[in-house]
């Protein structure tokens, strides 16, 4: 396939290909998407969008010996130098510069770089007569279209590409009139079942792309910044996921498309972790992301003042009914003696609660019955006048109804705190079951508002110079197996003081599978009024962590919920010194793990704290890969942070290093995390406001067709069912969380 201007392969499917930065190499043209690294080896291996297993380049060739660091990355300052010149605006900021803190490896990236020559591409849509066979027939037709002699088409197979459903790519243009026929038949067959198996391919030119534009993109030249690059992007995409499909991980050197077959080599840098101190106890050695908590108190130990223990009877018997029980007293008795270790006060012993023997699920297969029991014990065993400060739940075993049944029965209907312990686990493991309670009373702690840990002054410097409001924000989907038109659940969580250890909550519901957060303004609000009741005023800056939104949606969130939290601001009243509106300086990070880039080891050891901020970022914007914290090589997936907006003008250095230190401040671990903990604190509130809708999301698979059905087959009958089932779950959410919780971490 040595003519001029053909792709390397044609064929749908592939892994899901992601193409990031390079620059100009010796009169080549290199890159595609985000600049020149393509990585073709996240998809699953054989099967529906991994090619064929075995295929493709030798594993040496790919996981042995990667290249040196590119010499493309050279001139990555001359890039910035060149950035630093253009027009300064808080949307979409370009990059400030590379971080210089910390230890330089070199890591392995499971990218591959990629070249292509200036070209026009055709993107066509593919139109096929008739069009009533099985979906999964389209696939197949495309198969065939390959295969076919038409006089008119066969020149052009070496030159195109196709998603196997409605898409064709060209290297060169197709004839205005071409129609191919294609007979159907099922692979192995010779002879069509049916004389009516014949059908017809037509192409309609939707774009012609022009690739020079991408090629200025890619070497930083400052006319494209704004261009929208997404259709040739795209175009290539689906170029080097059709070569995949057809030719495996192998994605070098046919035609005027190419690529490396060493993994892209990067430079990258170790950041030193933060001190981690506690109120009293040895200062705790952070080593590989982690620590030990042996014989230390919390910052800020909480005060119980009374707390039950419930006992659920469900299906097998536990401590025979009986309060007194030796193994039941230990567990409470146990778990008290560790929260006061650990700091807290605990006035009292626990007030122990048994349930009546549960029916079984046979007998009640949403547990409606079980959760009035439930409720029923509660509340004729306490003072709604005098709630516990928290219900220690004791399960038997594991529910898909139970859990959250509860969970929502506390956190809405009756506003008490709740932590729940499996019984076997508890008493099984007993080497264990310190940390076990020691990780429990972590969580108990935060809920009542106190502080497990802090880090040192110098780790928080860049927040604490001014005041620093952090924000979370994030929403969950409907799952499948969910009931059509259940809504989706948005949370934004809030920092009240300087301290950046407790994170309130706000939660909505809203038009299901809608990503963009409805009521922004509202909730914000309510994490502003939160931090100026807890610190006495507003904060000067407003830095928001988004997580869930895919790189397609950032402008979105820039449209969409940027006026959202502007009006926010509008609705806060200023502080009486101020003198003027209240509006502070905003930064808005997105923080996303859907991706498939990976780290390997080339040079010495990598852990925790390891950015990557050049060679597989995107050429104009301010983004990096962070992975704060350990795990095994090859299986650490970091997060890529995106500074979409930024009114703050804030530095590589010390967004990277603020972002690693603030990984070791997640209140329930004892170890950095993932994820910056504001979009942990909201990824993990958004699964607690799950539980209020459980039962529209564990529907079974009869009463969902009913509801997707609704009185008939039209699409009106299912609109109008899919209202019904949110209008439902509205009703089932209520007015949220409870008043008596609202104001704390009572998620976590």
């Amino acid at each position: 396939m040595s003519d001029r201007g053909s792709f390397a392969g044609n064929g749908g499917g592939g892994p899901g290909v992601e193409v990031f930065q390079a620059t100009e190499a010796e009169g080549l043209e290199v890159g595609v998407s985000e600049g020149g690294y393509v990585q073709s080896g996240g998809g699953q291996q054989g099967g529906p969008g991994g090619g064929p297993t075995g295929a493709g380049a030798p594993g040496d060739r790919i996981f042995g010996s990667p290249a040196p660091v590119d010499k493309r990355l050279q001139i990555s300052d001359a890039l910035v130098q060149v950035l630093k010149k253009l027009p300064y605006k808080p949307e979409r900021p370009h990059c400030p510069g590379f971080g210089t803190l910390g230890i330089p490896i070199t890591l392995g990236a499971n990218f591959f770089a990629v070249k292509f020559k200036k070209q026009l591409i055709y993107d066509y849509a593919v139109e096929i007569t008739p069009d009533k066979f099985p979906k999964q027939e389209r696939a197949r037709l495309f198969t065939l279209l390959e295969q076919s002699e038409h006089p008119q088409w066969r020149e052009f197979v070496p030159f195109i590409a196709h998603d196997k459903s409605a898409r064709l790519i060209s290297a060169k243009e197709l004839p205005r009139s071409l129609e191919v026929p294609v007979v159907f038949t099922e692979e192995g067959e010779t002879r069509p079942s049916s004389p009516q198996d014949t059908y017809m391919f037509k192409f309609g030119l939707k774009h012609k792309l022009n690739n020079r534009e991408l090629d200025r993109f890619l070497n930083g030249k400052r006319s494209p910044r704004d261009y929208d690059l997404s259709l040739v992007m795209a175009a290539y995409n689906l170029v080097l996921q059709s070569h995949a499909s057809h030719n495996g991980v192998r994605i070098g050197g046919q035609g005027d498309v190419g690529g490396a077959y060493n993994m892209a080599v990067v430079p990258a840098r170790e950041l030193p972790p933060p001190e981690v101190n506690y109120a009293a106890g040895r200062r705790p050695n952070v080593k590989d992301g982690s620590w030990n908590i042996l014989d230390v108190e919390f910052h800020q130990g909480a005060t119980v003042k009374s707390w039950c223990v419930l006992v659920v009877l469900d299906g097998r018997p536990a401590f025979d009914g009986n309060p007194n029980d030796q193994a039941l007293t230990s567990i409470w008795q146990g778990f008290a003696q560790k929260c006061r270790r650990s700091g807290m006060k605990v006035e009292k012993d626990p007030k122990v609660l048994f349930t009546p023997q549960l029916p079984p699920q046979v007998e009640d297969p949403n547990r409606q019955r079980a959760l009035d029991m439930i409720r029923q014990t509660i509340v004729e065993s306490n003072n709604p006048r005098e709630k516990p400060s928290f219900i220690l739940v004791l399960l038997s075993g594991r529910d898909n109804f139970i859990y959250p049944g509860i969970k929502r029965l506390c956190d809405v209907v009756l506003g008490v705190h709740t932590l729940h312990m499996l019984i076997e686990k508890v008493l099984r493991d007993q080497p264990k079951q310190d940390q076990y309670f020691s990780n429990v009373a972590l969580k108990l702690n935060i809920k009542l508002g106190g502080i497990n840990h802090l880090l040192d002054p110098a780790s928080t410097k860049w927040l604490t110079r001014e005041k620093t409001m952090v924000l979370g924000m994030d929403v969950t989907h409907p799952s499948p197996g969910s009931l059509e038109g259940t809504p989706s659940i948005a949370a934004v969580v809030g920092s009240v003081d300087d301290r950046f250890v407790q994170f309130p909550a706000s939660l909505r519901c809203q038009e299901s599978k809608k990503e963009m957060i409805a009521d922004l303004a509202g909730m914000i609000t309510e994490r502003l009024h939160q931090y100026r009741q807890v610190s006495k005023t507003l904060p000067d800056r407003v830095f928001v962590y988004r997580s869930g939104v895919s790189e397609s949606q950032f402008d979105k969130v820039l449209e969409e919920e940027l006026p959202g939290i502007l009006d926010a601001f509008r609705r806060v009243p200023s502080d009486a010194n101020r003198g003027k509106p209240y509006r502070p300086a905003l930064t808005i990070i997105i923080c996303g793990k859907c991706h498939h880039m990976k780290f390997f080891l080339v040079g010495p050891e990598f852990g925790p704290g390891t950015i990557v901020d050049k060679g597989i970022i995107s050429v104009f914007d301010f983004d990096f890969y962070l992975q704060a914290h350990a795990g095994l090589q090859g299986d650490v997936k970091g997060t890529r942070y995106t500074v979409v907006y930024d009114e703050n003008k804030l530095e590589a250095d010390e967004v990277q290093q603020g972002l690693n230190t603030a990984s070791y401040l997640y209140a329930r671990a004892t170890q950095a995390v993932s994820l910056v903990p504001a979009a942990y604190y909201a990824d993990l509130a958004c699964k607690r406001g799950r539980c209020y809708l459980n039962e529209f999301l564990k529907a079974d698979d009869k009463s969902s067709t009913l509801v997707s059905r609704g009185s008939g087959h039209s699409r009106q009958a299912k609109e109008e069912a899919k209202r019904k089932v949110y209008n439902d779950a509205v009703k089932a959410w209520a007015a949220g969380v409870h008043p008596d919780l609202k104001n704390s971490m009572f998620y976590i």
